[in-house]
C-alpha cells in the first residue's frame, strides 16, 4: 500500500513532459476558435458536483470510501488486496464499471486544460481542486488495494489521465506537490510492469496496459529515456499483432476498434515527438486501422455498432464528408507538430476484415461477415453474423442492439447477445446459438460465422453454412441503388421450421401507422407491408415482403446506445410459417 519514493530526476522529467502537454493544449486552442467554447463547457462539467457515468446518467463525484462504491445500486466493495477483490460481484445487483469509470479521473484533464486559460484566482481554485481530488483518491486507494487496482486497463487509463492532467499544470506546483504526484504515478507504473493482463490471445486490456507504461515512462523519465524506447517497441509489437492486416482489431467489435485506435494514437504521438524508431511501425498500424474505419463508418463519421454502441470517428481520420473533428486529435496533432500524424486515407467502400460496405446515392450499409473475435474467444461478440447496419445521408437507420451492461443484469446482457436481437434470419422458436460461459460473463463462443460470397461497390452477398446444431443455411444480399437500399434474406432449414427476422431502427426515426395492420396484404409475392419512416425532415418508405402466412409486426423495443443506457426505438419483427425454405425482403427508398 506504500507509494514509491521519487525525487529530483522524476520531477524534472515530469515538468518537461507537462510543458509539452500544456503547449499542445494552448496550440490546439489557437488553431481552433471554437475549441475555447468546448473547453469552457468541459470545465463547467468538471467543476460540478455530479459527473456523467457511462450511459447511467450523472452521479456525485466520490470521496473517501465512495471511490469503491456503485452509488447507483447502493453497493460497495471492501478495500482489500486487489487480487482478492470480487469485482464481478455476480450475486448482487451492481456494476463495477461505475467506480472504475469515476476512478479514471477523466475530468481532471478537463480541469487542467481549463486552468491554462483561466484568470489567476480561478486557476488557483482549479489547481486546488485537482490536487484535492487526487489526494482524496490516493488516500482511499493505497497502491494495490481496493477495487480500483483490480483491472490493469483501469490503472493504465487513470495513469494516462493523471500524467496529462497534472503535467499540464506542473508549472503551477511546488516540489513537494510534484513529488507526491510522481510517487503516485510511479506506483501505477510499477503495478503495470508487474501485473500485465496477458493471456494466450492478448486483447485490448493488454494493449492498454502497455500504453500506460509508455505514457508513464515518458512522464517520469523523459522522451529520451531507454525505458521509453523499450516500452514503445514492446507496444508497437503488440499493436501490430492485434490489428489484422486488413485493418480491424482482433476483438472484431467496432467500438473496441475505435478504443484501441485511440490507445495506439497516444504512444504514436509520443514516438513521433521523441523521434523514436517505433514510430514507423505504429504509423503503418494507424493507417490500416484508419482505412477500416473510413470504410465502415457512415457519412457523419459514426461507426456501426456491431457488438456495442456507435462511436464517432475524427474527420481527419475517417474522411467522412459530414464528420467533425475531435478535441483529442486536435491535442495529439499539436503534441506531435507533424502533419504526418494523421494518415493519408482515401475513404471508399470495400471489404476489410470481413466487414463488407456498399454505397448508393444516399444509403450506405455494412454487413458483418468473418470469424469470431479474439481468435474465437468471442469476448465481445454477438450472434450477429450477416447483420446489417445502414445509414441514410449520414443518419443511422438500421442499428445493432448494443449491450446494456456486463455485470449489472446478466439476463439483459444475454438477451442482447442473441440472434433474436439481430437483423439476420434465425429459427423462430430457438436461438441460432446458445451462449457459453466465459472467463467472467457469458459469451457467444462457437456462434455461427459468415462468409462473404461476392462484393461490388453497390452489392454484397454473404452466407452462413448450416451445421448440425444450427440446422439452417442463410444467404443475405444487400444492394444499394440510386435512392434505394434492398436487403434480401434467404434460408433453408434441414427440416420444416418457422423463421424469425428482426429489424431494429434508430430512435431518431418515427414509424408512422405502425400500430395499424391495414397496409398488410397478401399477393403473389406473399405477405406485403409498406411503412413510412420520418426523421428531422427526411422521409423513407419501407416495403416488406414475406412468405404467405407470415406475421409482420411493428413494435416498440429497447436498445443500448451506450453502456448502461437503454432507449426505446421501433422494430419490425417477422415470423413465418414452418417451411423448408423462405425469403424476406426489406426495401428502403426515399419518399418522393
Amino acid at each position: 500500500g506504500g507509494w514509491p519514493r521519487t525525487g529530483l530526476d522524476q520531477r524534472a522529467a515530469f515538468r518537461a513532459f507537462g510543458s509539452l502537454c500544456a503547449d499542445a493544449f494552448c496550440a490546439a486552442l489557437a488553431t481552433d476558435p471554437e475549441r475555447a467554447i468546448r473547453v469552457g463547457e468541459r470545465l463547467a462539467l468538471a467543476r460540478a458536483h455530479d459527473f456523467p457515468v457511462l450511459g447511467y446518467g450523472t452521479l456525485p463525484k466520490p470521496t473517501g470510501e465512495g471511490w469503491h462504491a456503485d452509488a447507483l445500486h447502493d453497493y460497495g466493495w471492501e478495500r482489500r488486496y486487489f487480487a482478492r477483490s470480487d469485482f464481478v460481484a455476480a450475486q448482487v445487483r451492481a456494476d463495477v464499471k461505475i467506480p472504475w469509470e469515476l476512478s479514471r479521473l477523466q475530468w481532471l484533464v478537463w480541469l487542467a486544460e481549463g486552468a491554462l486559460v483561466a484568470e489567476s484566482a480561478e486557476q488557483e481554485a482549479i489547481t486546488a481542486q485537482i490536487l484535492g481530488t487526487i489526494e482524496d483518491w490516493a488516500t482511499a486507494n493505497p497502491a494495490g488495494y481496493g477495487i480500483n487496482w483490480a483491472c490493469g486497463m483501469e490503472v493504465a487509463i487513470r495513469a494516462a489521465n493523471l500524467a496529462v492532467a497534472v503535467g499540464t499544470i506542473a508549472h503551477l506546483l511546488n516540489d513537494m506537490q510534484l513529488d507526491r504526484i510522481t510517487s503516485i504515478l510511479a506506483a501505477h507504473r510499477d503495478y503495470l510492469a508487474r501485473f500485465p493482463e496477458t493471456s494466450d490471445v492478448p486483447g485490448n486490456h493488454y494493449l492498454t496496459d502497455l500504453m500506460g507504461e509508455v505514457v508513464l515512462y515518458a512522464a517520469l523519465e523523459g522522451l529520451g529515456s531507454a525505458n521509453l524506447t523499450h516500452s514503445l517497441a514492446k507496444f508497437a509489437e503488440a499493436a501490430d499483432a492485434q490489428f489484422e492486416v486488413a485493418g480491424c482489431h482482433i476483438e472484431r467489435a467496432t467500438v473496441y476498434h475505435r478504443l484501441t485506435f485511440d490507445i495506439v494514437a497516444l504512444p504514436q504521438a509520443l514516438a513521433l515527438r521523441a523521434g523514436d524508431p517505433s514510430a514507423s511501425k505504429l504509423a503503418s498500424i494507424i493507417k490500416r486501422a484508419a482505412a477500416f474505419m473510413a470504410q465502415v463508418c457512415d457519412d457523419s463519421g459514426s461507426l456501426p455498432g456491431f457488438g456495442e454502441s456507435a462511436q464517432a470517428v475524427d474527420a481527419r481520420v475517417c474522411k467522412a464528408p459530414q464528420s467533425g473533428e475531435t478535441d483529442l486529435y486536435g491535442f495529439l496533432g499539436e503534441l506531435v507538430r507533424d502533419a504526418a500524424f494523421f494518415p493519408d486515407i482515401v475513404r471508399e467502400t470495400g471489404q476489410r476484415s470481413g466487414f463488407a460496405t456498399v454505397v448508393g446515392d444516399s444509403f450506405r450499409a455494412t454487413m458483418k461477415t468473418g470469424p469470431i473475435g479474439l481468435d474465437g474467444r468471442a469476448a465481445h461478440d454477438h450472434d450477429d453474423a450477416l447483420s446489417v447496419c445502414a445509414s441514410f445521408d449520414g443518419r443511422a437507420v438500421l442499428i445493432d442492439p448494443g449491450c446494456h451492461s456486463y455485470t449489472l443484469d446478466p439476463a439483459l446482457r444475454r438477451e442482447f447477445l442473441l440472434s433474436s436481437r439481430h437483423n439476420a434470419p434465425a429459427p423462430a422458436m430457438r436461438e441460432r446459438h446458445e451462449p457459453t460461459s466465459g472467463s467472467i460473463n457469458v459469451t457467444m463462443r462457437g456462434a455461427p460465422t459468415a462468409q462473404l460470397l461476392t462484393w461490388s461497390e453497390d452489392k454484397a452477398e454473404g452466407h452462413v453454412a448450416s451445421t448440425p446444431t444450427l440446422g439452417m443455411a442463410i444467404t443475405l444480399t444487400v444492394h444499394a441503388n440510386a435512392g434505394t437500399l434492398d436487403i434480401v434474406d434467404r434460408w433453408q432449414f434441414a427440416r420444416p421450421e418457422a423463421a424469425r427476422i428482426f429489424w431494429l431502427f434508430d430512435p431518431s426515426w418515427e414509424l408512422l401507422d405502425a400500430g395499424s395492420p391495414s397496409e398488410e396484404r397478401s399477393s403473389a409475392l406473399g405477405n406485403v407491408r409498406s411503412l413510412i419512416l420520418q426523421s428531422a425532415g427526411a422521409t423513407l418508405s419501407a416495403h416488406i415482403e414475406a412468405p404467405v402466412g407470415s406475421s409482420i409486426v411493428c413494435t416498440r423495443t429497447r436498445y443500448s446506445p451506450d453502456y448502461g443506457a437503454l432507449e426505446t426505438c421501433w422494430a419490425v419483427e417477422i415470423r413465418t410459417s414452418a417451411a423448408l425454405e423462405g425469403k424476406v425482403r426489406l426495401g428502403l427508398s426515399v419518399q418522393q
